[in-house]
């Protein structure tokens, strides 16, 4: 694996024409479809093997997931249900996140076949989505023993690719560099367990270190994230970031609490209506990760993944008060009328919900409040904002234009305080401050187009105390020349506006 994956998401034309691809990147696209066809081909092959496995009962030694065991196919059939309506609603519960990793795939791939950070990301999520996480294949090579080695081929570039992806997601470099080691060590132990099971079985890995790698290859994501967020990310890509990292939260959670819910309730366990259930809400879960890679790789500036985040904290925080609090309030309303009448009565459950329906405005208000101090929003992105920028060039207002940028800077980089200068030389003049702005600041970029200066932001130091990267100072220079660029035809236009219209 290369350091790097792609030099740039968005090259210039110049640095295209310095830089062409490589021959070899000629026949990138052919492999793309070589292993895209025949991942489609075999799920396509795997549907009905699976669904006339899946009606079988596992009676014996270690069950396939999702195959039920004896005294579920019991409870199942008791319920009026038949073999036949488990196997397809098990096949749908594999099927929806393999299909959607997979057009996502094919979208991103479409979207941009010359990008090496997009193509690579287009491949793994048709390996992991179609081969590594869905597991039919597994049951079409147990079915049908040719397909063995293709499978535990295919499933192995997609365990690795997918770990890869989170080590250098979103600009195709490591993040520290020496992440690539660690990969390669990840790659070695898939190996090593792909040995250590069927067909080949050679079983000289413990169990324990097969579970150990797992978890130590999850925290190493995280870490890689989190250092890539704090340190290394440009504001652009911490929104990509957001995005990918909210989604994964949410399947994470979902699964955490899945198996959370199976371990303290044994009724649930016994339950095979509430397994499958909960099967198909998890397929949902982890569907919604590729959605959020291709938002982040392709929208990312459309939509505002910091508000999206708030709102979740917030309604997902009311869930799970409402839902205590209506069974506190129950079971206290309850005793209350056994207390008083003797027995119990219907009105319990009615009461609970209408003081549930009186506490929800206060509590809700409550709720946003502590959401918004500790876990507050950005207005507006940089990115976006210098696609808007062309607005205020009609509105020939070039301090109104610099006292946005400067919010919105303000914005994006948490910072507390900064200020924003029109002018060149001994004659700029502040358009605009922020906070105890005390007229010294810790990152400065001039405002310049076409050689000449037009002004200054300056920035504060961080809330958190992190230091501006290069990364930093290098999307701010992009901004800054686009808004120094609409300075200048704003004042051109102000100082002449019938030679500007012609």
């Amino acid at each position: 694996m290369n350091s790097s994956l792609s030099a740039s998401t968005s090259p210039s034309p110049q640095s295209a024409k310095a830089a062409p691809r490589s021959r070899g990147w000629e026949f990138a696209p052919y492999v793309w479809w070589v292993i895209f066809g025949a991942v489609i081909w075999m799920n396509l092959l795997a549907i009905a093997p699976t669904y006339q496995f899946w009606q079988r009962e596992c009676v014996i030694g270690e069950c396939y997931d999702m195959q039920l065991r004896l005294f579920q196919l019991r409870a199942w059939l008791a319920m009026g249900f038949t073999r036949e309506a488990y196997a397809a609603l098990a096949l749908a519960s594999t099927l929806l996140p393999a299909a959607v990793y997979i057009l996502v795939g094919l979208i991103l791939f479409r979207a941009k076949p010359r990008d090496g950070m997009v193509y690579f990301t287009s491949l793994t999520l048709v390996l992991f989505g179609g081969v590594t996480y869905s597991g039919i294949l597994g049951i079409l090579a147990r079915e049908n023993p040719l397909w063995w080695y293709p499978v535990l081929a295919l499933d192995l570039l997609g365990s690795v690719f997918i770990i890869a992806f989170f080590y250098v997601f979103p600009n195709g470099h490591f993040a520290p560099r020496w992440m690539r080691y660690v990969l390669a060590l990840y790659a070695l132990e898939q190996v090593l367990e792909l040995l250590n099971n069927p067909p080949i079985n050679l079983r000289f890995m413990p169990e324990i270190v097969v579970d150990g790698a797992f978890i130590l290859s999850v925290l190493s994501v995280v870490a890689t994230q989190v250092y890539r967020y704090r340190r290394v990310a440009t504001p652009a890509e911490r929104r990509q970031t957001k995005w990918v990292v909210y989604a994964t939260s949410l399947a994470l959670i979902g699964f955490i609490g899945s198996a959370l819910l199976f371990v303290s309730i044994q009724a649930l366990y016994e339950n095979v209506l509430a397994e499958v259930m909960l099967t198909f809400l998890l397929a949902v879960l982890i569907s919604v990760i590729p959605i959020s890679i291709a938002i982040a790789m392709l929208r990312a500036r459309l939509w505002d993944i910091d508000l999206i985040i708030n709102r979740t904290i917030v309604y997902g925080a009311m869930t799970a008060i409402v839902a205590g609090l209506l069974a506190v309030l129950s079971d206290l309303a309850r005793k209350f009328f056994l207390a008083l009448t003797g027995e119990t009565s219907e009105l319990a459950p009615i009461v609970a919900t209408l003081l549930i329906v009186a506490l929800f405005e206060p509590i809700r208000k409550r709720v946003q409040g502590f959401v918004d101090r500790h876990f507050k929003y950005a207005t507006g992105t940089l990115g976006a904002f210098g696609d808007k920028v062309s607005e205020f060039v009609q509105m020939n207002d070039a301090h109104a234009l610099a006292r946005r940028f400067l919010q919105e800077t303000l914005t994006s980089f948490d910072v507390a305080s900064g200020a924003v200068y029109l002018g060149e030389g001994n004659a700029m003049q502040l358009v605009a401050s922020a906070g105890n702005w005390s007229g010294h600041g810790a990152l400065g970029v001039p405002l310049e187009y076409a050689g000449k200066r037009v002004g200054l932001i300056a920035l504060a130091a961080r809330k958190n105390g992190d230091a501006y990267s290069e990364q930093d100072r290098a999307g701010l220079d992009k901004i800054a020349a686009v808004v120094a660029h609409a300075i200048v035809l704003a004042e051109t236009l102000k100082q002449a506006p019938v030679q500007a219209s012609t």
